[in-house]
């Protein structure tokens, strides 16, 4: 389903920086100093030439690391060599997942709901909360919890319960809601709850503890009642918290990534069977990317997963809601990059975690 192959471009260090420069500049005056070819052979030279590779030998090296692609105009004067692609990276630019914790992960599964709502029960939910529960409790190495049946009350009482732990020695926290929706909120088993209202607790402000760390939120649910009816495309188009030396101001609404299953005004698709199209993707890139690619690469694939691998199949009885297409919707306040590298003292034990199972109403 989803390809986790890392590209082969080289990662360098920003101590590195200096030497790349240095190489670069020597290319240069090499690349210059060979300019006396005759034209013929030159133009055979470079015919087969990527515009994306191509890099003027002409600039400085720092242009040539983070200058703007060259206009075709000036293609003839690049050399013909290839040149790598470097990505530069620094621990400054990733969030700190060495603490003695991952972190908690909350999955609050609503599939029943009180009569009164009109909403009707939740069939496969069961499937994408235990799903979750061996994802986020194995691989991601989280201290995962799932709780059935939430009341809106719940809901606000477990989450701010949270956010009153000390999250010291942890490195991020996470929050999956499995329930109906509409376009700002999701439901609680006795009626909606604002989107807003899950995220309030865990802003800067009100949980010092996980200030500067990723809190990640992924809603499973409905955001209107539109059906996405797709479109037929041609072949071919297809060190994180705060220091505590060096205090800082940040915004309170900073490091939050909050991962929709639909985007906005669109319904969300489920089987009564296998779950979720959302979480059941969602799952299945983290179990085979997590150890090696970023959050929003892996959010991407996700998105492709769902935006590609699935359609609806409702028949005649359903014909208006039959071939639909859903497209899962990303908003990142992240500040940096997200990485979950494998904590030593994690294991597998599928029945321990199933032990952490909670019903709440």
């Amino acid at each position: 389903m989803a390809d986790c192959s890392n590209d082969s471009t080289d990662i360098i260090d920003f101590k590195d920086l200096a030497d790349i420069v240095n190489k670069l500049e020597n290319e240069s005056t090499a690349s210059t100093s060979s300019q006396s070819v005759d034209s013929q052979s030159e133009a055979s030279s470079h015919s087969d030439i990527d515009s994306e590779d191509a890099i003027d030998a002409g600039k400085s090296a720092v242009e040539r690391l983070f200058g703007k692609k060259s206009s075709s105009k000036t293609l003839n004067n690049f050399p013909s060599t290839p040149r790598k692609r470097y990505i530069i990276v620094n621990e400054a630019f990733e969030y700190n997942m060495t603490h003695r914790r991952r972190g908690r992960a909350i999955i609050i599964n609503n599939r029943k709901f009180e009569k009164h709502t009109g909403l009707d029960d939740r069939d496969g939910s069961d499937v994408d909360a235990e799903r979750l529960l061996r994802t986020f409790g194995g691989i991601m190495g989280f201290e995962a919890y799932r709780y059935d049946n939430l009341s809106v009350y719940a809901i606000n009482d477990l989450l701010e319960k949270v956010s009153l732990e000390d999250h010291s020695d942890c490195d991020c926290l996470a929050v999956v809601m499995l329930s109906h929706g509409d376009e700002e909120s999701v439901y609680g088993t006795d009626g909606p709850i604002s989107i807003e209202s899950l995220t309030r607790f865990f802003k800067g402000n009100k949980c010092p503890t996980l200030a500067g760390k990723p809190k990640l939120f992924f809603i499973q649910a409905c955001r209107g009642h539109n059906y996405d009816d797709g479109v037929i495309v041609p072949d071919g188009v297809i060190g994180d918290e705060v220091d505590a030396k060096r205090p800082q101001r940040i915004p309170v609404e900073a490091d939050f990534l909050i991962c929709y299953a639909t985007v906005n005004g669109y319904s969300s698709w489920r089987n009564p069977t296998n779950g979720s199209w959302f979480i059941e993707s969602l799952c299945h890139v983290f179990n085979h990317c997590a150890a090696s690619m970023d959050m929003l690469r892996m959010m991407t694939r996700v998105c492709r997963t769902v935006a590609y691998g699935y359609e609806s199949n409702t028949g005649e009885e359903l014909k208006h809601a039959d071939k639909k297409k859903q497209a899962p919707s990303v908003v990142s306040m992240l500040t940096k990059d997200l990485y979950f590298p494998p904590k030593p003292e994690i294991t597998s034990n599928i029945d321990a975690m199933s032990v952490q199972k909670q019903t709440r109403c």
